[in-house]
C-alpha cells in the first residue's frame, strides 16, 4: 500500500515512456543524419558539376556527374526495422523495446564487423551511392554517352575520362564543409597523360585548375610537352648509371626544348648508324 500511495507504479510507467521516447528519438536522429549525409554528397557533386560544365571534355561536350542510390539488401532490412519501430509508437512498452532492440542489433553487428561490405554500406553514406558520368553536348544538351567506367575506351579516352573524374573526386575530398574550393590543394600526378593527346591533357589540367587544385606532374621527358601551356616551373631529375647518383635542377622551357632537339638528333644519328651497319 505504501508503494502504491507513493506513486512508484506511476513513476515506473513514466520512466518507461521516457526511455522509449528518447531511445526512439535517437534512432530517428541517426536515420535522419544518414539521409542528410547523402544529400550533402549530392550538393557537393552539383557544385563540381558547375565547374565541369564550363570545362570542355571533348570538342563541344562536357561531363556531368550523377549519383544513384544503391538498393542494397542490408539497407532495405535496416529501413524495414526502422519503419517497424516508427509504427510501434503507441504500442505497449514491450513491443517498442523489441522493435528498438532489432534496430540496435543491426547497428551493433555492423560496428563489430567494420570491414565487411554490408557494414560499410550501412554505416557510411558514401557506400550507399554509385556514380556515373554523362557526356553532354554543350549546344544541344543531348546525352552522348553514359560512362559507368572506362571500359571499352581507348587509352587516351581512358586517361581523359579518368583525369576529369580524378579532379572532381579530389576537389570533393579536399574541400571542407562550407567552402567552394579546397584549402589543401597540392596534388602530384605520376606519369599522367602518357596516352592522351595534348589537347585532352590541356582540358584535364584546366579542370584541375578551375576546381582549385595545384598540380605537380611527374612525367617522363618525352611527355613533358603536355604541360608547357601552363608555363609552370620545370625540374628535371637525371641519374648517372655509372656512379648511381642523381641530381635535380630547374630548367626553362627554351632550354628544355633545346635539350629535346639535341636528344632527338642523337637518336636519329644512332638510328642512321644502325641502318648503315
Amino acid at each position: 500500500d505504501a508503494i502504491v500511495k507513493e506513486g512508484l507504479p506511476e513513476m515506473i510507467g513514466r520512466f518507461t515512456d521516457m526511455l522509449n521516447k528518447h531511445s526512439n528519438d535517437d534512432v530517428y536522429s541517426l536515420n535522419s543524419k544518414m539521409q542528410d549525409a547523402c544529400s550533402d554528397i549530392e550538393d557537393k557533386i552539383e557544385s563540381i558539376n558547375e565547374v565541369l560544365e564550363d570545362t570542355p571534355f571533348k570538342e563541344n561536350t562536357f561531363l556531368q556527374l550523377r549519383t544513384v542510390k544503391i538498393q542494397a539488401a542490408v539497407l532495405k532490412r535496416f529501413k524495414a526495422r526502422v519503419k517497424k519501430l516508427n509504427e510501434s509508437t503507441g504500442e505497449d512498452a514491450n513491443t517498442i523495446y523489441k522493435a528498438l532492440k532489432s534496430v540496435v542489433e543491426a547497428l551493433q553487428e555492423a560496428i563489430d564487423n567494420p570491414r565487411r561490405e554490408e557494414s560499410l554500406t550501412l554505416l557510411d553514406p558514401r557506400y550507399q551511392m554509385q556514380f556515373k558520368a554523362l557526356e553532354i553536348h554543350s549546344v544541344t544538351g543531348d546525352i552522348l554517352d553514359t560512362l559507368n567506367s572506362s571500359g571499352g575506351k581507348s587509352g587516351g579516352e581512358k586517361e581523359g575520362f579518368a583525369g576529369m573524374v580524378m579532379a572532381a573526386s579530389l576537389s570533393y575530398v579536399l574541400c571542407p564543409d562550407g567552402r567552394s574550393k579546397p584549402i589543401f590543394s597540392t596534388v602530384f600526378l605520376d606519369e599522367a597523360f602518357s596516352n592522351c593527346t595534348r589537347d585532352t591533357a590541356k582540358r584535364v589540367l584546366e579542370a584541375f585548375e578551375k576546381l582549385g587544385l595545384h598540380v605537380n606532374l611527374i612525367t617522363p621527358l618525352k611527355n613533358v610537352e603536355v604541360t608547357n601551356e601552363k608555363k609552370g616551373n620545370i625540374h628535371l631529375f637525371s641519374r648517372n648509371a655509372e656512379t648511381h647518383t642523381s641530381r635535380c635542377y630547374e630548367i626553362t622551357w627554351e632550354r628544355l626544348a633545346q635539350k629535346i632537339r639535341e636528344k632527338q638528333a642523337v637518336d636519329e644519328m644512332k638510328a642512321a648508324a644502325r641502318k648503315i651497319g
